[in-house]
């Protein structure tokens, strides 16, 4: 199945000197049209943002997974801090179903830097984003469609379900 998506997504990276860090780092292209992506954090957003029990990791992923079930057309980019130590098939691994969706991460630098990256490399093939963060600091210039959660109940609260599944709602593809 991921090879299909791959395959179907024709991921393609390019690489872009990033302004703060002045090293080659790599940006997700996607040569597909009309593709709504979910920038992912993890921690505070998939767990707890101070956990530090293995147990608590990724507790909260099963409620995104069930969110995003019915919606194959989304592709998840990871914007977390966890791309800096692991390797985007790690990352895939992570994220359990959702890696079915996965399609690649953030380039290192500033997460709103980073993303915006991604954004303009992708000009044009997007229809929809939305940015999944409990750091709203991280973020300054308020440009990104950005949904800020608490760190503490990250996709648990009610509230932020309810906000992407209105999302999801909002930039379906209509028929």
């Amino acid at each position: 199945m991921r090879q299909a998506i791959a395959k179907t997504l024709k991921i393609n990276m390019l690489y872009v000197r990033t302004a703060l860090q002045g090293v080659i780092s790599p940006v997700l292209s996607l040569r597909v049209l009309d593709m709504r992506v979910l920038f992912l954090d993890f921690d505070g957003v998939l767990h707890p943002a101070k956990s530090e029990l293995a147990a608590e990791r990724f507790c909260w992923l099963p409620l995104l997974e069930a969110l995003l079930a019915a919606h194959k057309d989304i592709a998840v980019v990871v914007h977390s801090t966890w791309r800096y130590e692991y390797r985007d098939e790690e990352l895939r691994a992570l994220l359990g179903k959702l890696g079915e969706l996965f399609v690649g991460s953030a380039p290192r630098g500033p997460r709103e830097q980073a993303i915006e990256s991604v954004l303009q490399s992708n000009k044009g093939r997007l229809t929809s984003y939305l940015v999944l963060d409990d750091a709203p600091d991280e973020f300054t210039q308020g440009k990104l469609n950005a949904l800020f959660v608490d760190g503490s109940v990250g996709v648990s609260d009610p509230a932020v379900q309810k906000a992407i599944a209105a999302w999801l709602a909002s930039s379906a593809s209509n028929p």
